[in-house]
């Protein structure tokens, strides 16, 4: 399975890490040059972003484009699934059980949230089991878009849905209001990004988050259906619910080993 890291040329020890850590897994990567916010200029943020919305740092806007045009070389490959990474993750010891191939992955799952931020969010208590890891329904919006597979399926549909952009790229990719992929988590997490472990010392700083923390943020525009698609949607929502009987709970990270950011896998 075709794994894809998101840097900035600039980044090159966030490229150091992630190189290492893929080396002690075994595999290798393919290196995305994510767009830079130097290269964003009013032009383009009037072009992509909605009107009401340019109060967008010029990070975040990089950071949406990164994402769609790696979401574009995924809809162009052959893969059935691929892996999106940021540069600053720490990953579990058995994550190259589920970054090596896609046999994991069940028929008809397109999206799977693969990290964890460690804040509360609501997920199925029906699920799959896959090794020592659970699949659960995702209900809630889960912050991070660091760490996820998606079909090559979604990613053309998703690339398509992005021609104007009104949120930053993790609520638009977890958003069952803007495309009724049903999202999955993986339970334990097999990565985390290093600014949401605790008491961890940053060593692979963002230049995003703070720009995102000192933006104000405007309302988020709802979405406008008709009456008919309106319901078709609360109808699936339901049933999705139903089926899976949501729950709040915390998602784990797997356990790692200090020197090495791999991990230790934690059972349950």
């Amino acid at each position: 399975m075709r794994c894809f890291v998101i840097n900035l040329d600039r980044e090159t020890g966030q490229l150091a890490w992630m190189t290492t850590a893929f080396r002690g897994m075994g595999l290798g990567f393919e290196r995305f040059s994510a767009i830079d916010k130097t290269a964003i200029d009013d032009d383009i943020i009037n072009r992509l972003v909605l009107r009401d919305h340019h109060n967008w740092s010029p990070g975040e806007v990089a950071c949406f484009m990164s994402h769609v045009a790696v979401w574009r070389r995924i809809a162009e490959g052959s893969d059935s699934h691929a892996v999106v990474l940021e540069d600053d993750v720490y990953f579990s010891r058995d994550a190259a059980d589920f970054l090596s191939d896609d046999t994991w992955i069940p028929a008809g799952v397109d999206l799977i949230k693969l990290e964890t931020t460690l804040n509360p969010v609501l997920v199925g208590r029906r699920g799959g089991t896959i090794r020592t890891h659970r699949l659960l329904p995702l209900f809630s919006f889960h912050n991070g878009a660091a760490a996820y597979a998606i079909s090559r399926r979604v990613a053309a549909q998703l690339v398509t849905l992005a021609g104007r952009i009104d949120r930053p790229v993790d609520d638009f990719l977890f958003d069952m209001t803007r495309h009724e992929t049903p999202c999955w988590q993986l339970s334990p997490a097999i990565s985390i990004q290093e600014m949401f472990l605790p008491d961890q010392e940053i060593t692979l700083p963002s230049d995003l988050e703070p720009e995102r923390l000192a933006t104000p943020r405007l309302p988020r525009p709802k979405v406008r259906l008709s009456r008919s698609e309106k319901a078709i949607r609360e109808i699936r929502r339901l049933l999705w619910r139903t089926r899976h009987l949501p729950r709040r709970a915390i998602i784990p990270m797997g356990a790692r080993d200090r020197q090495s950011g791999q991990g230790t896998r934690t059972p349950g």
